[in-house]
């Protein structure tokens, strides 16, 4: 948890709350993944730890225009970037 250095595991940003970063737990394990801000732990409640809905919601966004996609995430996506 120290290598995150007081930042959000997600978004690499201090809680802009004020709060401490929360402990986040994956839900099958019990097992400490990390340490979040509320937004993006809240995030990831509201998508069930479901990475698949987090991919829609990103997929959703670049093609709504809100976003613009690396080469990484585009090859993970599986979507073109032109």
């Amino acid at each position: 948890m120290e290598a995150q250095d007081g930042v959000c595991a997600m978004c690499r940003q201090s809680c802009a709350s004020g709060r401490k970063l929360a402990i986040d737990h994956d839900p099958a394990t019990g097992e400490t993944r990390g340490l979040l801000c509320r937004s993006c732990n809240i995030s990831l409640g509201l998508l069930k730890d479901r990475p698949e809905l987090l991919a829609a919601g990103i997929s959703y966004l670049v093609r709504s225009g809100q976003a613009f996609p690396t080469e990484a995430l585009a090859d993970l996506l599986h979507i073109s970037t032109d």
